[in-house]
């Protein structure tokens, strides 16, 4: 009988399939594992280097030298960042926080009355019964504002205060010295302040 040219390669791959198997499997395994023999037998195998990060792409975080928290009065539809170190209560609309050294932060909203104005508040002291010194008028959280001192007979600052007319309503944002001079002083407090107000925003 004619024997076809095929015949003895076939013939072999039948006897010997399972070797062929074998093989393939002991050299996948090899390969798979390189990374824990190649060092034994002092050859070190090859990785893809690591991605190198330029100064151009690289963004830099910075860390603030004081922890803020965000503080959010619903009922008094405003809200402002802090320090840390505040320790803060609501009271519906209003808040007051207290601050180291006994210092004292009042934020108390009322509705407007007829015919109240931000000049009309210039003229009104509010919660303090005292002159107002250093009257400015400014913009905060994107309203007219007032801010004024209160000074002792020594003329230092004993309080700060930030009158605010918004949505048919008076904001007194009034921080009070406290009553014995302590080691952080009050000037601190008023820069942290003042700081606040800057971040001071209303609710939509």
């Amino acid at each position: 009988m004619y024997k076809k040219w095929w015949d003895t390669p076939v013939c072999w791959l039948c006897d010997y399939w399972w070797a062929l198997l074998l093989a393939l499997a002991l050299l996948l395994t090899g390969w798979f594992t390189r990374s824990y023999w190649l060092p034994i037998l002092g050859v070190m195998p090859t990785s893809t280097p690591a991605p190198t990060i330029t100064p151009s792409s690289a963004t830099a975080t910075v860390t603030p030298t004081s922890e803020l928290y965000g503080y959010v009065n619903d009922d008094g539809g405003y809200a402002f960042n802090y320090p840390a170190q505040w320790q803060g209560q609501a009271a519906g609309t209003d808040a007051y926080f207290q601050l180291p050294n006994n210092v004292k932060l009042e934020i108390i909203v009322r509705a407007v009355q007829a015919g109240e104005t931000l000049e009309s508040l210039a003229d009104d002291t509010g919660p303090l019964t005292i002159p107002k010194s250093n009257l400015t008028n400014l913009t905060i959280g994107g309203e007219p504002a007032l801010q004024y001192d209160v000074l002792d007979e020594r003329g230092e600052i004993i309080a700060r205060a930030y009158r605010v007319l918004h949505a048919g309503r008076v904001y007194y944002l009034t921080l009070f010295a406290p009553l014995e001079t302590g080691t952080i002083p009050f000037s601190q407090s008023l820069e942290q302040f003042d700081q606040l107000m800057l971040d001071f925003q209303f609710l939509p």
